[in-house]
């Protein structure tokens, strides 16, 4: 017996979600200026590193890092971190912006592991910045101002 093909008209539609920040920031120390960021968090994050003298530059979604996600069909897939990070101390990071909850979840934990293994692999560190760290960064712009 053969199954139908379902119609696009029965097809569930994937709803986006709405509630994300998307926009454009541009920035001199973005290295791919104007980024196209996806969260409030990453804005937040983009400005901190904009207005931090510590920070010398910083990319955006450009770094491309293999992992195998599937260990029985060595499936290799790319995950692709928010943030690399130049501090003018020559300090590089790896930063990727995640909710505490999903810092369990399967997928989050393999991409982590093969970014922890790539950055120290290139003499760079490799950090997820929760919302803990992103309210911090809020609380020290506020002080500052």
């Amino acid at each position: 017996m053969a199954t139908k093909k379902p119609s696009y008209a029965t097809m569930k539609k994937r709803k986006r979600k709405k509630h994300y920040k998307t926009g454009l920031h541009s920035s001199n120390k973005c290295e791919n200026s104007p980024m196209k960021y996806r969260s409030g968090w990453e804005l937040v994050v983009a400005e901190y590193f904009d207005a931090s003298s510590d920070v010398k530059s910083y990319s955006y979604e450009t770094l491309k890092i293999p992992y195998v996600s599937n260990r029985k069909s060595s499936r290799v897939r790319y995950y692709i971190p928010d943030f690399v990070v130049t501090y003018t101390s020559g300090r590089k990071v790896i930063v990727e912006v995640k909710r505490k909850s999903a810092l369990n979840q399967l997928t989050v934990m393999k991409k982590a592991e093969f970014a922890s293994y790539y950055a120290t692999s290139n003499n760079m560190e490799y950090e997820f910045w929760t919302e803990d760290t992103i309210k911090k960064l809020k609380q020290d712009e506020k002080q500052s101002k």
